[in-house]
């Protein structure tokens, strides 16, 4: 159960709804749970849905986004994060064989090596908060620098938000069953290879 009950227009201050007609009008889209929850603090509000809107529809490239919030929603022991971008990472083109050896924590056979390069990249830095010399600099020549930054800014964004939702204890909508158990021990790491040279052919 919510750990808080969602805001509604009748529940929100003045201020909350002047926020909710100018997330209409600047951000535009639904305005979810997360973004509710966001809410409560309106200084810090605005600042959190410009950063979340560029991310999430204007880094990188559609797959790549969606691949990092995939990685990011299992990582970090998300299943509402999970569910919620299933739909689009297919509709992006992830694979289906992708998908289950995420949700399952093994290690996914990439049939493209940028993939591979992304996934790398994502999981050292969630697994240790830094990356190697070399995952690095071939991240670097596949995606270019602009890439790179992003890739670091989406990660942090969705674990972000998986720390929001997994703190207010979101409700999964009703009848939908949870695509992941949780109950892993606290920070398992994502299944990685010692490097890009040691991915299994």
């Amino acid at each position: 159960m919510a750990r808080l009950d969602p805001l509604t227009r009748e529940t929100m201050s003045e201020e909350q709804r002047e926020l909710c007609d100018w997330f209409a009008e600047t951000i535009g889209g639904d305005m979810m749970a997360t973004h509710r929850t966001w809410l409560r603090s309106t200084a810090f509000a605005p600042h959190i849905f410009h950063y979340a809107a560029y991310l999430r529809r204007r880094s990188m490239d559609y797959r790549k986004r969606e691949l990092v919030i995939l990685i990011v929603g299992r990582a970090c022991n998300a299943p509402l994060e999970w569910m919620d971008h299933l739909p689009t990472a297919r509709e992006a083109g992830i694979e289906e064989h992708i998908i289950a050896a995420l949700s399952e924590y093994r290690l996914p056979r990439f049939e493209r090596e940028d993939d591979r390069i992304l996934y790398q990249f994502c999981v050292e830095l969630l697994n240790t908060y830094r990356v190697t010399d070399d995952t690095f600099r071939q991240a670097l020549n596949a995606f270019g620098d602009k890439v790179v930054v992003e890739l670091v800014a989406i990660t942090g964004l969705y674990v972000t938000l998986a720390m929001l939702i997994g703190a207010f204890d979101f409700d999964a909508p009703p009848g939908v069953p949870m695509p992941f158990r949780v109950d892993v021990k606290p920070n398992t790491l994502m299944p990685q290879p010692a490097s890009l040279a040691d991915w299994p052919a």
